[in-house]
């Protein structure tokens, strides 16, 4: 298992954004920490900010589904959406 703490661990806004989620989203972040990075899934500076940059990151897209959808342009810190961006928007 990770020896790295997740910056977000203790907050309460997990609790306020999640509601009822988040006691199996605390299942997927504890799988994601363990076995995320050994299976290339994240990267290893990924592994103390998985609440903020996956979990997180898809509320907000779950919640504002507008989001979700491919814009012309959009800067973030994935570099596969940006590849992904380019390639299905020309």
């Amino acid at each position: 298992m990770s020896d790295v703490t997740d910056e977000l661990d203790d907050s309460p806004m997990l609790e306020e954004v999640l509601g009822d989620a988040l006691g199996k989203l605390r299942v997927f972040h504890a799988k994601l920490a363990e076995e995320g990075e050994p299976r290339g899934l994240i990267g290893p500076r990924d592994v103390g900010i998985i609440w903020e940059r996956h979990i997180l990151n898809s509320a907000v897209a779950a919640v504002f589904p507008v989001l979700s959808r491919p814009p012309a342009c959009r800067i973030t810190g994935s570099r596969l959406w940006s590849r992904w961006n380019v390639v299905s928007n020309g």
